[in-house]
Parts: structure tokens; sequence; C-alpha cells
């Protein structure tokens, strides 16, 4: 989950679903993202996000059981793999074991926490 004070939305990593939801007030809420699957456009198990409100309300997502991290850029209709490889998991330096939470900071530098 990602709160975002300053407009009060609730961004939710809806894991049994495979989707992103964002929600602008208790009875408005849009699907941002997501249905099952590994292609681009498609998520699996999602566990947490980060959404960068300094950046057009980007929001990356912990994709875990594709072990991986996908951007969703506002308006596009497919993620983009920015850290792990699609259904590939280990203990390198380019790859993730179901990733959990993440973070990105002011400088973009993204903090990724996975088993």
């Amino acid at each position: 989950m990602f709160i975002d004070s300053s407009a009060s939305n609730i961004w939710i990593a809806d894991k049994i679903n495979h989707r992103i939801v964002k929600w602008s007030s208790p009875t408005t809420s849009t699907v941002v993202c997501g249905s099952y699957g590994s292609n681009d456009n498609q998520l699996s198990y999602p566990d947490g996000l980060f959404v960068d409100t300094s950046d057009s309300d980007t929001p990356y997502v912990a994709d875990s059981g594709n072990h991986r991290v996908q951007m969703w850029l506002p308006g596009a209709t497919s993620g983009k793999t920015v850290a792990g490889i699609t259904s590939y998991y280990g203990g390198g330096l380019n790859q993730l074991w179901f990733p959990k939470t993440l973070i990105v900071d002011n400088d973009k530098n993204m903090f990724i926490n996975d088993r």
C-alpha cells in the first residue's frame, strides 16, 4: 500500500487479483494496471509498490511472482521491467527472488527488499 497524502490517494497492490488499484475517495477506485500473467502488461502476485509523486504518479510494482519490478508510466498499457528478469529468480546482482517491498529516493535510486 502507498498513501499519497498530498492528493488524498491510496494505492493498493491487490495481490489476489494481480493488479494495482488507486482509490481517490471511499467510493472511487481505478485499476491502474495488471491482470494475471508474465507479459509486460500483466502482474503475478504484486506484493509492494511505491508511487513516485514527483514524476506524474509513476507506480513501481514489486511483481513478486514474476521476480521483477515493473514501472508503469501514466497512461501506458504495459509496464517496463526496471529490475530483475521476468520469471527467472536467483541471487545474482541482476536477479530478484520474490521481491516484497521497494522505495525510490529523490535521486531515482531504488531499494528493493526480496527473499
